[in-house]
């Protein structure tokens, strides 16, 4: 089910970077999903992509070098120093 939000992802970061908390399995992959097409994800939920950067933080850096190309680190708490 979705529902209506009053938070307005797109407009927040055409002005900076932001972090969005919230508790558990309340929609906040969802929002981004479903509000911010298109962006390059890092969902740190996937074995695959955590190893990878664990092992190598610095790849976002170099994967992402289009100026203003959106940034999506979903679960990011799972490498602090990322």
């Amino acid at each position: 089910m979705q529902y209506s939000r009053e938070l307005d992802l797109s407009a927040l970061l055409n002005r900076k970077s932001a972090f969005l908390f919230g508790a558990r399995s309340t929609g906040k992959t969802s929002l981004y999903k479903n509000t911010l097409q298109p962006a390059r994800v890092y969902d740190l939920l996937s074995a695959q992509t955590l190893k990878r950067l664990q092992q190598r933080p610095d790849l976002v850096y170099e994967e992402c070098l289009s100026k203003g190309e959106l940034i999506i680190v979903d679960e990011v708490q799972k490498i602090p120093n990322l």
